[in-house]
């Protein structure tokens, strides 16, 4: 089974859970987690073991500054 990371899809303007942080192992989703406010997907990402993704540099540079290690590739590499 590939090394599971997280990648968050940011949509400020998608109603209630404008930001989604999605397990995945390979092409596989293992799980979503939909968060209503940056406080709250902050707080969930401190909390995870595996490598997270972000491409928005405005989200990636805001959990820079909570302490969370995130890099800005959307895939691990191989």
């Amino acid at each position: 089974m590939p090394q599971p990371y997280i990648t968050i899809l940011a949509q400020p303007d998608d109603g209630c859970y404008p930001y989604q942080a999605l397990t995945m192992a390979g092409a596989r989703i293992v799980q979503v987690a939909r968060h209503r406010t940056l406080e709250a997907l902050a707080e969930w990402c401190a909390a995870q073991t595996y490598p997270i993704y972000v491409q928005d540099d405005t989200l990636r540079d805001y959990l820079h500054q909570h302490g969370i290690a995130v890099s800005p590739n959307p895939l691990p590499s191989a």
